[in-house]
């Protein structure tokens, strides 16, 4: 059966026609509105993790940064005290994990996610955690304490407190295992000490503090 449309019915028909297939074309992109396109990841190795690690009791004093302390005493550390030491890579890896350095203390490498509270400890954290410190242009200050003690553990301590209001990314620490009495660490410098020695201790800061590969012009991660 053939069916004739009058000139008038033929033009409902396409208006109909033409409206069917708006809505179709309409409710597929709702539809593709609604489907999540793939979402880009951070690898656990690069992201930052933005807070220092829990406090436990091995800190004793904490030191606080602040907008007001300087970023940078020396315009350069070309001239810096201390061995270079070979940087090593850095990634990130699970809390616990062991890891091997080449210095004692280290200088650089993998580390944990999250670093440690700046300040003086009477418990070292573990390595893993401090150098990630370093990374984020701290100086660690590690001393034997067979060999620091009694009135050169207090100077020390009071030089720690005094270079911290000029920048308080610093960590004083116990180290059991040193070869020498005072091992000061940066990124990829270490300086090892014989005995306590104010004016090298403050030259080694000066040079190095807000120096680690996370900083730029002295502005570092907090």
């Amino acid at each position: 059966m053939i069916i004739k449309l009058s000139q008038s019915g033929s033009v409902v028909l396409r208006v109909f026609l033409a409206i069917v297939l708006t809505l179709v074309f309409f409710k597929a992109n709702i539809a593709n509105a609604h489907t999540l396109a793939p979402q880009m990841t951070t690898s656990p190795a690069t992201k930052e993790k933005m807070s220092p690690c829990p406090v436990w009791k091995g800190l004793i004093e904490p030191f606080k940064l602040t907008l007001s302390q300087s970023p940078l005493s020396l315009p350069s550390a070309d001239a810096a005290p201390g061995i270079r030491i070979p940087e090593l890579e850095r990634p990130h890896v699970p809390i616990n994990t062991p890891v091997s350095y080449n210095s004692n203390p280290p200088t650089s490498g993998p580390h944990y996610p999250c670093w440690a509270d700046w300040g003086i400890y009477e418990e070292a954290p573990a390595d893993g955690f401090l150098v990630h410190n370093l990374e984020h242009g701290g100086v660690i200050i590690s001393y034997h304490p067979d060999r620091i003690k009694g009135q050169a553990l207090e100077q020390l301590r009071a030089q720690a407190r005094e270079l911290s209001l000029s920048n308080g990314r610093l960590i004083l620490t116990p180290r059991s295992n040193l070869n020498a009495a005072i091992a000061l660490t940066a990124w990829g410098y270490l300086l090892n000490l014989s005995r306590y020695n104010q004016s090298t201790v403050k030259a080694f800061y000066e040079a190095h503090i807000a120096r680690g590969p996370e900083c730029e012009k002295g502005r570092c991660p907090d």
